[in-house]
């Protein structure tokens, strides 16, 4: 698989990222809020009637909300792969130019839940739209990101198919059916 060389046909003019300080990115995080609530349930009377193994159940699948929030927090902050009113695509015959530009969404199953990823899309009449972001994070083509296929293949290298589904699914919390 080759791999396109983009070149912005002009300089961004999206602002470098503000950088908050730990108390101000917390307090307004959705992740840090999900983390609290997760605090509070731990320490709430009925969680603490609870025998050990339901608490780490319940545990992890509440913390795995937290990181999939996180990583949707950090896939906002690295912005939509806009790299300007067009995009140059360098080719042996002649560079060509992509400049109908749109957003468009993408889901994309992780290890830690489905993310939704905003994305430009660069296109031009004739053939398939690019999208610098997708070039940027290594996203896969499949809606299944690269560590959960890695996870999912080595449980089906390991088992039955069907069983390593159900095991990628205890332990993500993620369906890959």
């Amino acid at each position: 698989m080759s791999t396109l060389t983009c070149v912005p046909l002009c300089s961004s003019s999206t602002q470098p990222p503000i950088l908050l300080e730990p108390s101000e990115a917390v307090s307004s995080s959705p992740a840090a809020l999900e983390f609290a609530l997760l605090e509070a349930w731990l320490a709430s009377s009925p969680a603490l009637q609870l025998p050990l193994h339901q608490i780490e159940s319940q545990q992890q699948t509440k913390g795995r909300e937290v990181q999939r929030l996180l990583l949707q927090a950090h896939l906002q902050q690295r912005g939509p792969g806009d790299v300007g009113p067009a995009l140059r695509v360098p080719q042996p015959s002649g560079d060509l130019l992509y400049t109908h530009r749109r957003l468009s969404t993408r889901s994309l199953k992780t290890i830690f839940g489905t993310v939704k990823i905003v994305r430009m899309g660069y296109s031009r009449p004739g053939l398939p739209s690019l999208y610098p972001l997708d070039q940027t994070l290594v996203l896969p083509a499949r809606s299944f990101s690269y560590e959960l296929q890695r996870r999912l293949v080595k449980a089906a290298v390991q088992n039955p198919f069907q069983e390593s589904v159900e095991a990628i699914a205890d332990f993500t919390g993620v369906s890959v059916s």
